[in-house]
């Protein structure tokens, strides 16, 4: 009996020691990190794949890459999910901020993480890394431009800052950032493309159809006073020359046919362009650049 016992003891003892190790050694956790979600509008949170549930949104997680969704909640409106990348580090902060759009080149976020240095010239400083999509942002730290994405700034006095991020065609994102010493913070930043931007070639393209209106109006004004047998005048102003050629087609290289005298009244015909085609004395008619009359 008593050799029973000191074998039951020993089996027991074993596994104690046993537990021991693996709660040590094998169940161990490493040192994790933390992720913090916000958007707009509400989102539903999926992790690696797994439903985490809703933002805002904050949990310790173990250091690596890891596949985030947001699933936008909302009912009312059009936005769509986002899907990325984010890392973790150990004992640091990865932030996530986006606001969704109807697409992905309408929506806009950051992923700022915080981790402890890596290079530096004094621990006593900070630094900033900026990537953006599209890369070649404009970077400026509190109205200073740095230069343009991806970038890098070092020995920075630890304090609060505004980071900003600006392009043509997108809009600008800006962003409070706290550095602390011996910390670089990591900014990944989205920008969304700006619906309201319009290049060169589409404003030329708009005046030209405004022109196109314009003279389609102006013809419309001719057509119904010639109906209407409305007798409209010019008057022709003073010149240097003391007169004003008068040329057979709307053309200053078309050849002259007549001259007339200043401050004196003809009946126009119809205007074509930036010339008036006048009634002459003779009942001829002929053209005069607009210029140098003054219609009625």
């Amino acid at each position: 009996m008593k050799k029973k016992i000191i074998f039951i003891g020993v089996i027991f003892s074993i596994f104690l020691v046993f537990v021991l190790i693996k709660s040590l050694i094998v169940d161990r956790p490493a040192n994790s990190g933390r992720i913090r979600i916000l958007t707009s509008p509400i989102s539903g949170v999926i992790l690696n794949d797994t439903p985490q549930g809703n933002t805002p949104y904050e949990v310790a997680y173990g250091p690596g890459l890891h596949r985030l969704k947001l699933i936008p909640q909302k009912q009312e409106g059009n936005f769509t999910p986002w899907e990325g990348q984010i890392e973790v580090f150990e004992n640091a902060l990865t932030y996530v901020i986006f606001e969704l759009g109807s697409s992905d080149l309408t929506s806009s976020g950051e992923i700022l993480t915080v981790k402890k240095m890596s290079k530096n010239n004094s621990a006593e400083l900070g630094a900033l890394n900026v990537e953006t999509k599209p890369v070649g942002a404009v970077v400026a730290f509190d109205s200073d431009e740095k230069g343009v994405s991806p970038i890098s700034v070092y020995n920075i006095v630890p304090g609060t800052y505004e980071l900003k991020i600006s392009m043509p065609g997108f809009i600008s994102r800006t962003q409070k950032i706290q550095i602390h010493k011996d910390r670089v913070v990591d900014a990944k930043i989205k920008l969304a493309l700006d619906s309201d931007y319009k290049t060169i070639d589409q404003l030329i393209e708009e005046e030209k159809k405004e022109a196109s209106q314009e003279a389609l109006l102006e013809n419309a004004k001719q057509e119904i006073a010639e109906a209407s047998q409305i007798e409209q005048f010019v008057t022709i102003k003073n010149t240097e020359s003391e007169f004003l050629n008068v040329r057979e087609l709307p053309s200053i290289n078309s050849k002259k046919i007549d001259e007339v005298l200043p401050n004196k009244k003809f009946k126009y015909l119809k205007k074509e362009g930036d010339w008036f085609q006048i009634l002459l004395d003779d009942s001829s008619s002929g053209w005069v650049y607009k210029d140098y009359v003054i219609s009625e």
